[in-house]
């Protein structure tokens, strides 16, 4: 910890780039937009809220580590409510967004998921995706609609609806209801 007057000087190699600074901000922005709503909001509770390396999981079906930006647990009324954060910079091909979401798929399939969080083997998990563009969210889109199940466990969005006044609003598409949209809640 850093005492009155201290500073770290960091070598030029520690210092972040800019588009990791960039993510790292839309996490955080995403993390205190649903923090501040939660907190005004009686009936919805942020159970828990986990870094990428405290999210990050194995599917042993497909041999893979996942590592989701954050994942994170809202109690919604009386239902607990699981979901996975990755936030898109557009940096990934199309290709390894569709693998990365087989994946996803493959850990809620094989119960993983559910023994790994004590929660009933018919307990799913939403995957959000944040946009920098509604272009992006399109491709990401178009991404997800090559999967041949589980389409509706992907939700996305563009980064200038994550905001504490529209986070839980209907922003969130997914492929399977490409023209609808969502609330982050479900209902």
């Amino acid at each position: 910890s850093l005492k009155h007057g201290e500073v770290t000087v960091r070598a030029p190699s520690q210092i972040p780039k800019l588009a990791a600074l960039e993510h790292i901000l839309s996490i955080n922005q995403f993390r205190v937009s649903l923090a501040t709503t939660c907190t005004g909001t009686p009936s919805l509770e942020m159970l828990e809220w986990r870094t990428s390396n405290e999210a990050k999981f194995r599917v042993s079906t497909r041999k893979v580590t996942l590592i989701p930006d954050a994942g994170f647990t809202l109690k919604a009324s009386s239902l607990k409510l699981f979901y996975f954060l990755e936030v898109d910079l557009g940096s990934e091909p199309s290709r390894i967004i569709t693998e990365k979401c087989r994946s996803y798929y493959a850990f809620w399939q094989s119960g993983e998921f559910a023994q790994k969080n004590f929660c009933a083997p018919n307990v799913g998990f939403r995957v959000l995706f944040v946009a920098p563009t509604e272009k992006r969210a399109a491709t990401i889109l178009k991404s997800i609609q090559k999967l041949d199940a589980g389409q509706s466990l992907f939700w996305v969005t563009e980064q200038e609806e994550i905001t504490p006044k529209r986070i839980l609003e209907p922003i969130w598409r997914n492929a399977k209801q490409e023209n609808q949209t969502a609330n982050l809640t479900g209902s």
